[in-house]
């Protein structure tokens, strides 16, 4: 959970979209509010779940949330006061991921037992994927996931740039410097939609390989699941030109996807190259194409998350100007 002190410039746009997506590595936008709850009532429970949230930044996760529940929070109440409550986020692609837990002082058996009823819900409904992402400082919730059986996979750094006020350095080898007018019968860029999805699909999946960003994660779901998890349960054609692959010699080997969020601020989603063409400094031209293609769409500020293993990415990002918003655990329950 974000701390109101944890900002920085452009601290609104950061702070509400690591909010937003806090508990999640993946993608989607699925479910729907139901039941019984008054939108107040489902408003003042999470207020509870995530007491510690400044204002602007809880706004940011209730929009968020309210249309992806899984289940609608699970809430356990002694003499009129809440004691326990939890839910969790259904994302695409068949992830599902913990959005909130939290027990009163002496009642953490109780929370406990939530999630346990909660997990053995999902399993039923075929989940492929339960995890669970937290701030370094959520020490409460960490001993309620090792009870429950969650693993500790890695940490993931969520960074931010200023690209209103970036201005890129010319590639070193001129050849990758701008693929659009280089070597144009060889390189070209090409939006996703124009190709068939199982192409899409079989891209991204060659892209995993000997990957560093979160490894131990690419064997849990299919490859239509993962790209449906990237998809947000959009079409191509609703995404339009913010996803796109890199060809060469008529090959698909290269892939970058963007969202759009609120006004001014893009997220950098997914990058990859297939093995047979990194170490050529594409990796530059991939992250250098997100940030021409954020300015040209009026964004102030591009958003990423990294595995902090992956160094090869972190030293790509920091040499273009991301600084680090914050620090994140990734837990995964085995199935």
């Amino acid at each position: 959970m974000i701390r109101a002190g944890k900002r920085c410039e452009f601290s609104g746009e950061v702070a509400c979209f690591a909010a937003k997506t806090l508990g999640t590595t993946g993608e989607g936008r699925t479910g729907q509010l139901t039941g019984e709850w008054t939108v107040e009532e489902l408003k003042k429970c999470l207020r509870w779940i995530h007491c510690e949230l400044a204002e602007a930044e809880f706004a940011a996760l209730f929009r968020d949330v309210s249309n992806r529940f899984f289940k609608l929070p699970s809430v356990i109440r002694r003499d009129g006061e809440t004691v326990a409550a939890s839910y969790f986020k259904l994302l695409g692609g068949g992830v599902a991921t913990l959005g909130g837990v939290r027990a009163a002082r002496g009642h953490e058996q109780v929370a406990l037992e939530l999630l346990q009823q909660q997990i053995s819900q999902m399993r039923a409904a075929d989940i492929s994927q339960i995890q669970a992402v937290l701030v370094d400082s959520d020490s409460a919730t960490t001993p309620i996931l090792r009870a429950v059986g969650f693993q500790h996979l890695t940490h993931i750094e969520h960074q931010w740039l200023d690209v209103s006020s970036t201005h890129l350095r010319s590639a070193e080898n001129p050849g990758h410097q701008d693929l659009d007018t280089a070597n144009g019968q060889r390189w070209r860029w090409t939006p996703a939609h124009q190709f068939a999805r199982p192409r899409i699909e079989t891209l991204i999946q060659a892209t995993f390989e000997k990957t560093l960003d979160c490894p131990a994660m690419n064997n849990m779901r299919s490859s239509r699941q993962v790209l449906e998890g990237f998809l947000e349960g959009r079409s191509f054609r609703e995404i339009g030109v913010l996803w796109e692959v890199l060809v060469h010699r008529g090959c698909l080997v290269g892939c970058l996807l963007l969202a759009e969020h609120e006004p001014h601020l893009m997220e950098l989603v997914y990058l990859g190259l297939v093995l047979e063409v990194r170490g050529r400094g594409l990796g530059d031209v991939l992250v250098n194409r997100a940030v021409k293609k954020s300015q040209l769409n009026g964004c102030r500020t591009l958003v990423v998350a990294v595995d902090e293993k992956n160094w090869p990415a972190l030293k790509l990002y920091r040499n273009v100007g991301f600084q680090r918003h914050q620090r994140l655990g990734v837990w995964m329950l085995p199935k």
